[in-house]
């Protein structure tokens, strides 16, 4: 938005074919990623848009469903059938939720990375993914309270989840 106007990002400026982005982030060097559902990875970085490409030839990355860049600087790739991490160098399945599509991601702060799906919450700490106890509601967004505290929306409102 610029003074009463505002731009498109389209073909023309060098998007996929399909366009519904999903997720967007600011990373650690301040460029913006977009996640797009059935267009993979995308970066702009104030002047032009360009496909990121990620090691691999995971199908999966190009249904990006939720992105995430953590306080550490890793992007988390939630996407259709499950989420990954990468570091602009190594990219790496957490493969506990590869059957789940993700839809939102949130770091809290103590570090702790909460995940949520269609059939839950997660939460993801010291290198191992848990599942929230008792909780398998539908899930999409999510915002963290601080220390071990999410606020969740579900199809039923929203969900306070303290200490897990």
């Amino acid at each position: 938005y610029e003074g009463g106007r505002f731009s498109t990002f389209d073909r023309s400026q060098g998007m996929p074919f399909n366009e519904v982005v999903m997720g967007i982030v600011k990373d650690k060097k301040g460029d913006v990623l977009l996640g797009i559902d059935g267009g993979g990875l995308m970066r702009y970085d104030g002047k032009k848009l360009y496909p990121v490409e990620l090691p691999g030839k995971e199908q999966a990355l190009m249904r990006i469903q939720a992105l995430y860049c953590d306080s550490k600087g890793t992007l988390w790739i939630g996407t259709h059938e499950g989420l990954w991490t990468y570091d602009n160098k190594t990219l790496k399945e957490i493969k506990e939720v590869s059957n789940y599509a993700i839809n939102g991601i949130a770091e809290d702060s103590s570090g702790v990375i909460w995940v949520t799906t269609a059939g839950g919450c997660f939460y993801y700490r010291n290198g191992q993914l848990f599942h929230v106890a008792n909780y398998y509601r539908f899930s999409s967004a999510i915002a963290t309270l601080g220390r071990d505290s999410v606020m969740v929306s579900t199809k039923d409102g929203i969900a306070l989840i303290v200490n897990k």
